[in-house]
């Protein structure tokens, strides 16, 4: 028989035997055992018999093969199965392969020829053997039969139970921990298939990670909503079904803070109403909410409310009413935002508002000459009294000589003289007067802060145009502080007389009356302090 005129080295030989591909039910171990057998300079590497080498029908066998070649050339492998105590009539024989030899010591070689799955048998011990040949030999050298153990599993592990992060829950790190449950088979290492997206389609997964060894992974991700999902893989390479999908919103990044509204009494009520802008975030999936809380004394003093979970509406801005009902006093407020993960830029800095105290005596003071008045509270229990009433409570009043009122609602002015009378039939507390007096003049009001105690609602009503208002209230309040802020935000002016014209009037002062510019296309109500 013609010789090969190369040498194979051992290692070489070892991976040319355990480098044939079987797509057949099993696969034998590629753990690479001592040398066996010299076959004309080619070593055979033994596949392990220890334990079982798994594989499923139409599965990979391989066997390595390591050659030692002192001269180059081409020659040709091939390999044979036999059933267990079969040693002359191959089970299955793998087409021969042409392989280049090359000078001096080839390692790592993968002979991987394919078997038919209609070839596949049970699981058992088989024996292998390769043989060389030079190209222009006709004839093989074989290594002796050796056997390797090799089990046919076609079953699916089982599908891994999702565990953490909980589903649709938010992380505030680009680096979450997924975690899921071990699967389990007999005598077999599972490994796991790892796979994220940011749409619930896993057709082109964004991270598609093969094979892990343990049920848990680290990604990085960016901040968005992410999908991810597990299967588990045997040692036939029979994999799961995929589990469930679960979502986890990424965001790294606090919301933006939310700027204040001016507060407005609303209702006539001590639960005073906050609004503030919508805050952003840069996480689509960020679902921002808000708490917001109330101190008296000052900004970060006394906790007296506190409202939290304030989503934000389909449109608009944000809208609470405090929780708690608040007494006569000086409050200051603040806004938190926040989103699912918790980051927050921490609270806004502190609006401040006033509720006025209440009273049951009120004095008006007219000096000579034209006065713009009102109603501090509600006399006799009334939300008004006749002119006549009001003079008589006058401690001067042959002083007072005429008293004009507007109606906005018609445009149109009214008047009463003393002792004539005049179509203007009532003073009202939501309206202001003009007041003309020759000489000073005081009236002393006694009644409620409400017509019927302990509280009623009270309104009032701008119509476009210019209004003639009056103040209802014991103290001084800012301007935000008995306007809504929606009131606010269409008028113009608010102008007060004192013998002189201020229009830029940011306080009103408890008995005084007011001209304010209403720019709002149709008429709007307004709540008055029950104070």
């Amino acid at each position: 028989m013609k010789k090969l005129v190369f040498e194979l080295s051992p290692l070489m030989a070892l991976l040319l035997i355990l480098a044939v591909v079987m797509p057949v039910g099993f696969t034998v171990s590629s753990t690479t055992p001592a040398m066996a057998e010299t076959v004309d300079n080619a070593f055979v590497t033994k596949p392990t018999t220890t334990s079982p080498t798994y594989v499923k029908s139409g599965g990979t066998l391989l066997i390595n093969v390591t050659c030692n070649s002192s001269v180059t050339g081409d020659g040709y492998l091939k390999a044979q199965l036999f059933t267990a105590g079969e040693t002359i009539t191959p089970y299955y024989q793998f087409s021969d392969t042409l392989y280049p030899f090359t000078s001096g010591y080839n390692t790592g070689v993968i002979y991987t020829p394919s078997m038919p799955s209609s070839s596949i048998v049970g699981a058992g011990t088989y024996g292998l053997r390769v043989a060389v040949r030079a190209v222009d030999n006709a004839t093989y050298e074989y290594s002796p039969i050796q056997t390797a153990s090799v089990v046919v599993d076609n079953t699916a592990p089982g599908t891994p139970t999702l565990l953490l992060p909980a589903n649709a829950s938010c992380s505030k790190t680009a680096t979450p921990t997924f975690t899921w449950s071990a699967i389990t088979k007999t005598g077999q290492t599972i490994l796991y298939n790892f796979q994220a997206n940011t749409s619930n389609s896993f057709t082109s997964p964004a991270i598609s990670v093969p094979n892990l060894p343990t049920p848990a992974y680290t990604p990085t991700l960016t901040d968005a909503t992410w999908y991810w999902r597990v299967q588990s893989v045997d040692n036939a390479t029979n994999t799961s079904a995929w589990s469930s999908a679960r979502s986890i919103c990424i965001d790294t990044a606090a919301p933006t803070q939310p700027n204040l509204d001016a507060v407005g009494t609303v209702g006539g009520t001590y639960n005073p109403t906050y609004s503030w802008s919508v805050s952003t975030d840069n996480s689509s999936c960020a679902s921002i909410r808000y708490f917001v809380e109330t101190f008296s004394g000052s900004c970060g003093g006394t906790l007296v409310d506190n409202v939290t979970g304030v989503a934000n509406p389909q449109t608009g801005k944000p809208t609470i009413t405090a929780s708690n009902t608040l007494g006569a006093g000086t409050y200051w407020w603040r806004v938190t935002a926040y989103d699912c993960a918790g980051n927050t830029l921490g609270p806004t800095g502190c609006d401040t508002y006033t509720i006025p105290g209440s009273c049951t005596t009120k004095t008006i003071n007219l000096g000579i000459g034209w006065n713009l008045a009102s109603l501090p509270l509600c006399p006799t229990s009334a939300t008004s009294i006749t002119p006549a009433q009001l003079i008589a409570l006058s401690d001067n009043t042959s002083a007072i000589q005429l008293i004009w009122g507007y109606d906005a609602s018609s445009s149109a002015w009214q008047y009463y003289v003393p002792g004539s009378g005049g179509p203007l039939g009532s003073i009202a507390v939501d309206k202001g007067y003009w007041i003309q007096t020759s000489s000073p003049a005081n009236i002393t009001i006694t009644g409620t802060s409400c017509p019927v105690p302990p509280q009623s609602l009270i309104t009032a009503t701008l119509y476009p145009g210019w209004n003639l208002v009056g103040f209802k209230s014991c103290t001084n309040l800012h301007t935000h502080d008995y306007f809504t802020t929606q009131i606010l935000s269409a008028v113009s002016f608010i102008c007060g007389y004192s013998g002189g014209w201020n229009c830029s009037v940011t306080t009103l002062e408890t008995t005084k009356g007011y001209w304010v510019y209403y720019g709002g296309t149709t008429s709007n109500s307004y709540g008055l302090p029950c104070n």
